[in-house]
């Protein structure tokens, strides 16, 4: 197994947070469209949503660290980098697991949602909006994030990659 390696610097929860929703448009593009018909109807007024499309990875951080909740509609990936990003960017994730986010989807950050469920997804949305509202102070999960950036850090990447060299016997 050798785990990829998430550039820390960027994605990281050290920026103050916004009332603001994230997703990335180009995943599953119908799913999103429909569940942004039903939160523009339904999100109080003080809640924005912005799709994260066309930045490079510094964009694409900048807006992650603004962020408190990142919209996940991964359609059975690998193990998807956005929704890994968003949580070690201090989002509370909700949406679909794409099967390989099963990996690192915990509790605490990550809320699935059946692949599909478009009303579900809606309603976990709002959901999760109503109990930030109800805080005085947005819940960063310091403990499952430092746990997360190990996993996905470089040293471990270059752990598994020495690891694999070995076990091929090509560390002569």
């Amino acid at each position: 197994r050798v785990h990829y390696s998430i550039n820390n610097l960027y994605f990281n929860s050290s920026k103050p947070k916004e009332d603001l929703i994230t997703f990335m448009p180009r995943k599953l593009a119908d799913h999103s469209s429909k569940v942004m018909f039903f939160l523009r109807n339904h999100l109080p007024s003080h809640w924005r949503i912005e799709a994260i499309d066309g930045l490079d990875e510094a964009g694409v951080a900048e807006i992650l660290q603004r962020s408190k909740i990142f919209m996940s509609f991964s359609h059975f990936e690998g193990c998807p980098l956005p929704p890994l990003e968003a949580a070690l960017s201090g989002n509370q994730v909700i949406g679909y697991t794409g099967q390989g986010a099963k990996e690192y989807w915990h509790d605490g950050i990550f809320e699935a949602v059946e692949s599909g469920d478009l009303v579900g997804f809606s309603r976990a949305i709002l959901r999760k909006v109503h109990a930030l509202d109800c805080l005085n102070d947005f819940p960063v999960r310091h403990e499952v994030i430092e746990s997360l950036a190990r996993t996905y850090s470089q040293n471990q990447e270059l752990s598994d990659m020495r690891n694999l060299i070995s076990r091929l016997g090509l560390d002569d």
